[in-house]
């Protein structure tokens, strides 16, 4: 991945070194700094223990800070760890944060984790993923996954209590759903969207997205649209996070509004800023196939948040009418 800033080029990614006594050929990551203008390599750093080092580094992301350099590794021996390097100055003076610590032995490939996004907010670093419960007693590499999100304060970067963990969705062995490898895109220094798919055993998949603050909580329910996902990054402009993906070998666009996403009340179907009969009658429709909600309006509907719209919501929505919820 690449940062660039006053024609200069920063480059994060990682390599394959010679074969070490034990007879493989292991992974590390790998910085790479060069002019724009003549393309030349002003600073590298790709020594086994150098500053930085993370081996093997399965994933790496790049992004500037002012005048700091910050660096995130996904690795599963030194460190076990999804690990976030910062250099200052002329980039000679690094810190390092462990977010989150894997489980399992050391160069131990599975992980259990997946890394989707990096991004810096006006206070914290946060880092978005999927994992399984990294605790020793339940450790399973191969178990149900979870998107979390950790926000690290600038000013405690160093300290175990400068970094908080949130698990985003809470799925569990016996559920049906697996989520995808999410994507985090910043909107503006203190917000930002989280989005990932969900897949059931019948292969079908939803798109789920939610805003987030600068310090990676919450700032909206999950919300729900029926768009393809794939692992391009989405980008903010004119007021819509905008993403592609590849239909009949072509480029297809989705967007979604990042104006009044959040701003409608749960069972606002009809987006009349009031919750009413007409919200009610939307909902049946919709359960006895005579209207598709779709997108927004689908999650608007959606009173329990279960991914699936049925009697049950249309109770629940009618309750909410009269009062009684």
């Amino acid at each position: 991945r690449f940062a660039e800033k006053d024609g200069i080029l920063y480059i994060h990614t990682c390599h394959q070194i010679y074969k070490r006594d034990d007879g493989l050929n292991h992974q590390t990551n790998m910085y790479i700094e060069l002019t724009i203008p003549y393309m030349k390599i002003v600073r590298t750093n790709y020594h086994v223990g150098g500053a930085g080092y993370v081996s093997h580094s399965f994933n790496q992301f790049i992004l500037l800070d002012g005048d700091d350099i910050v660096r995130l590794d996904h690795g599963d021996a030194y460190p076990r760890a999804v690990r976030i390097s910062r250099f200052s100055g002329d980039g000679s003076n690094c810190e390092t944060a462990d977010v989150l610590k894997i489980c399992g032995k050391t160069g131990e490939n599975a992980t259990g984790v997946a890394l989707g996004g990096f991004e810096v907010s006006g206070t914290s670093y946060l880092v978005a993923g999927d994992s399984v419960v990294q605790e020793k007693s339940v450790y399973n590499a191969d178990g149900k996954r979870n998107i979390f999100i950790t926000a690290t304060d600038k000013t405690r970067f160093t300290e175990a209590e400068g970094t908080t963990f949130r698990w985003i969705t809470s799925y569990k062995d016996s559920d049906s759903i697996t989520v995808s490898n999410p994507l985090l895109t910043k909107i503006n220094n203190n917000s930002f969207i989280l989005m990932w798919e969900e897949t059931d055993t019948k292969y079908k998949s939803v798109l789920r997205y939610v805003y987030l603050d600068g310090s990676g909580a919450p700032a909206s329910e999950i919300f729900r649209a029926d768009y393809p996902m794939s692992d391009c990054q989405p980008v903010v402009s004119d007021g819509k996070l905008i993403w592609y993906v590849t239909e009949n070998s072509a480029p297809k666009f989705y967007s979604i509004s990042l104006t009044g996403a959040p701003s409608y009340e749960k069972g606002d179907v009809d987006m009349s800023g009031q919750v009413g009969n007409s919200d009610l009658i939307m909902v049946a429709r919709h359960v006895v196939h005579i209207l598709t909600l779709t997108g927004e309006q689908f999650t608007l509907g959606d009173m329990d948040g279960d991914g699936e719209i049925g009697n049950k919501d249309i109770i629940s929505l009618a309750r909410k009418i009269v009062g009684l919820n």
